[in-house]
């Protein structure tokens, strides 16, 4: 059974060697314990790719099922001055 002990941000200490080797793209580093078969595994974590991002907008006239319990009746007059059925 593999066990996630301990997850370091790169920069901090024990992460020395990774840096030097991955540079600014390392961004964490994890230590993994396996019980059984006695082993420490060390995995990272890298920045691969960044670039600008704009959120798609939302289609305000697309139709949304939406439950409203009963007894509800501010949040369903709500809905239905904003023209929801």
């Amino acid at each position: 059974m593999k066990r996630a002990r301990q997850t370091i941000k790169a920069g901090e200490r024990g992460t020395k060697k990774l840096v030097k080797e991955y540079g600014s793209n390392l961004l964490n580093v994890r230590f993994y314990y396996d019980i059984k078969m006695k082993r420490k595994i060390t995995t990272i974590e890298l920045l691969v790719d960044e670039k600008d991002w704009v959120p798609t907008k939302i289609n305000s006239a697309k139709i949304v099922k939406l439950r409203v319990d009963w007894g509800e009746t501010e949040v369903a007059k709500k809905i239905r001055s904003k023209g929801g059925k």
